[in-house]
């Protein structure tokens, strides 16, 4: 309910302050009193009045202008602006400041304070008042607000079916986006079909199977070209661990005594035990160390052949890494996903399951959507009936009204209609389109 309003600077009106009781009021003048200026006046400040508009409303020679009203609130208000996150108070305070600078004009609009948009004040307007002029009814010519006033005219008997539909629709729309972005896929995957078929072909004759291939091809290369000088190095240590070298005893030969040193200092001196297991312990080691160095060297030799091989296959994988920028592991990763990509008719079969998904989906929503539609009709006979008994004894004896129910879109408040032939669905969704006075004839 408006409680109070507030101008300064509005067209004719220097200052002027209006409050508002409960009950009916009405403002009365003769033409061209001003009546009209109040009326422009909310309009504007509800998000109308832009552009020249706006310039012809502030008044003539002030640089500022402001509107303000006061209303009580409504729990849709109160919902509404729990929704854009508003403290609550026990009055809601709404107004327009106009500022004339630069010969450029420029509004705001504050709620209880607050800097909200034009676009906040819009949605906020259908719950704060309705602005009705001659020949304007503004919320009789909308097809949503009749549908709502027709829904709520036929109880709360309908309200499950209104929340069925709601939710079949929202299953529908999700299904049918995520078939849209299957097709898109699909379609997107026809274009590059060939230039993916190239790409797989080139990874699967590279036979990729081991992320760590170029390492240990890096590593038998090495050992192969450097053979000659991996033997020397193994007879050297050979030499030294058991056949000696300049005439010297070898290391196994030097440990070996001082093992059996060891062995006799311990009959005189038990404590000297420990020293002589370490000391076993060293000559085992060592000859372990012996046999894998001789089992090493007899691995090494000389294989021009092996080492081509070597050498053309990490040429292929780094030329591979090259191309494609990325590194081995990734292009088997790489591989993998196109053969399940590319594979026959598995894509084709994700898009005739989400079909089926779509279809069963749609078959529901249609169901409940003619549901709500009978239930509509049964409501608007209803209301038709009621209404002209009530308009009758108003001595309206030739008035005629009629609730007229159109297909649309489908939506989230209703769904597709049958046709009375029995064909397949019409995809709209039984939408109360307009109710008229229709005058009987003279």
């Amino acid at each position: 309910m408006l409680t109070a309003l507030s101008l300064e600077n509005i067209a004719l009106i220097e200052r002027l302050e209006l409050s508002f009781e409960a009950g009916f009021t009405v403002l009365t003048g003769e033409t061209g009193a001003g009546k009209s200026i109040l009326l422009d006046a909310l309009d504007a400040l509800l998000g109308g009045a832009q552009g020249s508009q706006a310039a012809r409303l502030l008044r003539r020679g002030c640089e500022r202008g402001r509107i303000e009203a006061c209303f009580r609130l409504s729990p849709p208000v109160r919902a509404w602006l729990e929704s854009q996150e508003l403290e609550l108070e026990e009055e809601l305070v709404l107004s327009r400041d106009w500022r004339l600078q630069d010969e450029r004009l420029s509004s705001r609009h504050r709620l209880n304070g607050i800097v909200i948009s034009r676009a906040q004040v819009l949605d906020l307007r259908p719950l704060l008042l309705d602005l009705t002029v001659q020949g304007q009814t503004q919320q009789l010519g909308r097809p949503g607000q009749q549908r709502r006033w027709l829904d709520r005219f036929a109880g709360e008997s309908q309200l499950p079916l209104l929340e069925e539909v709601r939710t079949t629709f929202r299953q529908w729309r999700a299904v049918a986006a995520e078939l849209a972005a299957a097709l898109a896929d699909q379609e997107r995957l026809q274009r590059q079909r060939q230039q993916q078929e190239q790409l797989l072909e080139d990874l699967e004759a590279a036979a990729l199977e081991d992320p760590l291939e170029a390492q240990q091809l890096q590593i038998e290369q090495d050992r192969l070209a450097h053979g000659v000088r991996l033997q020397q190095g193994v007879m050297t240590l050979l030499g030294r661990l058991v056949e000696g070298a300049e005439a010297a005893p070898s290391a196994l030969d030097h440990l070996a005594a001082c093992e059996q040193e060891l062995q006799q200092m311990e009959g005189l001196d038990a404590s000297v035990a420990a020293l002589r297991e370490t000391c076993t312990d060293g000559l085992v080691a060592l000859q372990d160390l012996a046999r894998e160095l001789d089992r090493y060297g007899a691995c090494l030799e000389s294989d021009p052949e092996r080492l081509a091989e070597l050498q053309e296959r990490l040429s292929q994988l780094k030329a591979l890494e090259r191309r494609h920028g990325q590194e081995l592991a990734a292009l088997i990763d790489l591989r993998d996903q196109l053969r399940q990509l590319l594979a026959p008719g598995s894509a084709d079969a994700s898009v005739a399951a989400l079909q089926l998904r779509q279809q069963a989906a749609q078959q529901q929503r249609d169901q409940r959507a003619a549901a709500l539609s009978q239930a509509r009709r049964l409501a608007a006979l209803e209301l038709e009936t009621r209404l002209m008994e009530a308009l009758r004894p108003m001595g309206l004896a030739n008035v005629r009204f009629a609730v007229a129910i159109e297909a649309a879109e489908p939506g989230e408040e209703g769904g597709p209609m049958r046709c009375s032939s029995g064909s397949a669905p019409i995809p709209a969704s039984p939408w109360l389109r307009w109710w008229r006075w229709l005058p009987a004839a003279r």
